[in-house]
């Protein structure tokens, strides 16, 4: 983060507005978890006129940065001159103008939730997921009950909608529990995308939200291949 030499006016500033400052709606769905999230939108209404009415403004600029990287920087800035600045790289999911294009939203609506302190209404992307799931553990790990678990997820393709990759959500999330992806919030899923994909979020939610239709494809086609793997065995 850089600043001016002084933001003690702009901190005051800042003050009021996050004692009257009220969460973003959830006004975006996300398919993978069937879940809603507040898009860049309602994170601006969150806190537009509030801003406003306090003589701040919040300036987003975009800059390339190395290895295939956009740099978002979001300074906060007071009309006394004073100011606030920070970047926050992101890594191309896909580099054409629909991957820019995605990376440059989503990191604008966390640079500015996060410089305003803005949160959501309600973020429950972990407890959707939870949700996705058949809350019914495998009380073993034998490979009668992995073969069960994988015939479960096939009978559930006719009962749940279908991501546009052609797979329903609801078996990649199963097929993650039986190779223990499942662990820590779904941690080795997220290390595994963004070693493979260089992209990642605060959450797995997240996470899956940044990837391309292509990439969600192919990570659940490899997940599928572990699963099988794991059926031989």
């Amino acid at each position: 983060m850089n600043k001016s030499d002084s933001i003690s006016e702009l901190t005051k500033a800042l003050v009021k507005v996050q004692s009257q400052l009220g969460g973003a709606r959830l006004d975006s769905s996300n398919p993978f978890f069937k879940s809603k999230y507040a898009s860049l939108s309602a994170v601006w209404d969150a806190c537009r006129k509030l801003l406003a009415d306090n003589e701040l403004a919040v300036i987003q600029t975009t800059s390339a940065g190395n290895d295939n990287n956009l740099i978002i920087d979001t300074t906060l800035s007071h009309s006394s001159g004073e100011w606030i600045t920070g970047e926050l790289p992101m890594i191309l999911p896909k580099n054409d103008p629909q991957g820019i294009g995605s990376a440059i939203t989503y990191g604008r609506r966390y640079g500015l939730s996060a410089i305003i302190g803005i949160c959501p209404e309600d973020d429950d992307a972990e407890s959707a997921m939870e949700r996705s799931i058949n809350e019914k553990k495998p009380d073993s790990k034998s490979k009668d009950t992995v073969e069960k678990n994988v015939e479960a997820a096939k009978e559930d393709t006719n009962s749940v909608d279908r991501t546009a990759s052609g797979e329903p959500h609801v078996t990649l999330m199963k097929n993650l529990e039986i190779i223990g992806w499942k662990a820590n919030n779904y941690r080795p899923a997220s290390v595994y995308i963004q070693k493979s994909y260089g992209v990642g979020g605060e959450t797995f939610a997240d996470t899956l939200e940044v990837l391309s239709k292509e990439q969600y494809a192919e990570f659940s086609d490899k997940v599928q291949d572990m699963v099988n793997k794991k059926v031989k065995k």
